[in-house]
């Protein structure tokens, strides 16, 4: 009985165990800054425990989506490194700043394509992107701190999010480097995350903590575009910390799909990643944007359960073939009724010079497009459409 009783509970305790491990593992995924601004487009970011090479697996309000891409940031990709070289930089700062962000350069997937960014009162581009770590190199290995006092933070975002806007899409990341707050840029914060969000960049800032550290924003631009906020104590802690957010990008997958759902839709996304775990978020799409109907209701001619269903999109799709064959239909007869008339012509004395004219690809097709504005009438207001 004893015994019994000791493997009982030794079983129970196992279970527990392998629950709570379980429960951990699942809810490992975090899906980040989902993005419908761009309506009917929706992009987000997938962040998993570990590496995957199986991108996810992404459900919408139920069924899975069509068209998914899915980018990991480990691989291939452009990345703008920004580095802050203003007045407070000076000295051992700056030094131990291009030191860490070369020691990432060089350490980089050799596909990834790299382009630099410096920034004290103004910000400046001073190389392009490329695979090769020579410009990069060369450009780290000579930053100087700016002789003005200022630093254009957010001047520095806009202008890479505009260098890498013109990159292959794909994955597109800037790591913002600075020991301070933005004192003399011409763009706000919200422009910067604005211009970032437009170029589907993925913005990790890192802070140097120092008497001008200052949080907030940093937080709030990593936040708005799917990145992470990162910071170090001193600087010879930054060479470490570049190597973090390299080892979270290896984790982090860039998704973006279309959407079928309509303007003004709740869109209740659960993500999969095999292995990893589980996530389920739900948003609302824009109450504007995409194509519009006369109305913006359902259509009066179609019970709302139906428009719901499961089956509509195959009822849907019959319906408009059944048109688009009547459409057809109406063409053969039009140009059977053209061939009757060409013979009859000469017999009809009293035919008016319409009648004597050869019907025109544009009158023979006149009735496709009848059909098919009737179609859009009815069935324009449908999500299946």
């Amino acid at each position: 009985m004893i015994r019994m009783q000791r493997a009982l509970t030794a079983a129970m305790a196992l279970s527990v165990a392998m629950l709570a491990i379980t429960a951990r593992a699942w809810a490992g995924v975090d899906l980040r800054s989902i993005d419908v601004g761009g309506y009917p487009t929706v992009r987000f970011a997938v962040v998993t425990p570990h590496p995957s090479k199986r991108p996810p697996a992404v459900r919408e309000n139920g069924a899975p989506v069509v068209g998914l891409e899915a980018h990991n940031l480990g691989s291939s990709k452009s990345v703008v490194l920004a580095v802050d070289r203003s007045r407070s930089m000076a000295g051992q700062s700056l030094l131990d700043a291009a030191a860490a962000a070369d020691s990432f350069v060089r350490q980089k997937p050799a596909s990834d394509r790299i382009g630099i960014v410096e920034f004290g009162r103004t910000a400046v581009a001073l190389t392009g992107f490329s695979t090769s770590t020579i410009d990069a190199d060369g450009a780290l290995r000579t930053l100087a701190v700016d002789s003005h006092q200022g630093t254009a933070l957010y001047d520095a975002v806009v202008m890479g999010s505009s260098e890498l806007a013109s990159q292959p899409q794909g994955g597109r990341v800037m790591i913002v480097l600075t020991d301070g707050q933005d004192v003399s840029s011409k763009a706000t914060l919200d422009r910067a995350i604005a211009a970032a969000t437009a170029a589907g960049v993925r913005v990790y800032p890192i802070a140097i903590e120092g008497p001008g550290y200052t949080p907030a924003p940093l937080r709030r631009l990593a936040s708005a575009t799917g990145g992470t906020f990162e910071t170090a104590a001193t600087t010879s802690d930054l060479e470490s910390t570049y190597s973090k957010i390299a080892e979270q990008l290896a984790r982090t997958w860039d998704v973006r799909y279309l959407t079928s759902s309509r303007p003004g839709d709740k869109l209740t996304l659960r993500v999969t990643v095999a292995g990893e775990g589980v996530v389920t978020r739900t948003v609302v799409a824009p109450t504007t944007g995409g194509a519009k109907s006369d109305g913006g209701s359902p259509s009066t001619l179609v019970p709302a359960k139906a428009v719901k269903s499961n089956a509509a999109t195959l009822v849907v799709a019959l319906l408009v073939g059944l048109l688009v064959l009547l459409a057809f239909f109406a063409i053969a007869s039009a140009q059977k009724a053209s061939w009757v008339r060409k013979r009859l012509e000469p017999h009809l004395a009293a035919a008016t010079k319409r009648s004597r004219k050869r019907l025109t690809r544009e009158e023979r097709m006149a009735g496709v497009a009848g059909m098919l504005r009737i179609t859009e009438r009815m069935f324009g207001n449908l999500k299946q459409w």
